[in-house]
């Protein structure tokens, strides 16, 4: 079954504990030692910035070496 187990290969900040603006970019964010290629990847988000009750991501982009 797809994504019925995950190997965790980062644990950090996702750069954007500041905000970036409207329609810009957030910070690059490169994951050291990965040199494993997975067929899925799920992004896992356990905090938000400031004290608002809502939260919207538009996209997040993934890049190979």
């Amino acid at each position: 079954m797809l994504g019925s187990s995950w190997t965790l290969i980062y644990n950090g900040s996702s750069g954007l504990d500041t905000d970036p603006g409207r329609y810009n970019d957030g910070k690059v964010q490169y994951i050291p030692n990965n040199a494993i290629w997975y067929t899925s990847y799920r992004i896992l988000t356990t905090s938000k910035r400031g004290n608002d009750t809502a939260v919207q991501y538009g996209e997040v982009s993934l890049f190979g070496n």
